[in-house]
């Protein structure tokens, strides 16, 4: 929502998938105009796109 009101997309995209299928770890990337800006890691896709999403916030939050 804050990337949308700055006229900005993100679009987040899963760089590794570990563990046996009962105990996944996804780690995924946000990205922004073709740019990683933040990475995270969670128990299902969902979980991971959010902590990257946040640690992306963080960083355009430091850079504003």
């Amino acid at each position: 929502e804050e990337l949308a009101r700055r006229g900005l997309s993100v679009s987040y995209g899963v760089l590794e998938v570990e563990g046996p299928p009962h105990e996944r770890r996804f780690t995924c990337a946000a990205v922004i105009d073709g740019e990683e800006v933040g990475v995270g890691t969670g128990a299902s896709k969902k979980a991971a796109e959010q902590a990257a999403a946040r640690e992306a916030l963080e960083k355009l939050a430091g850079a504003a």
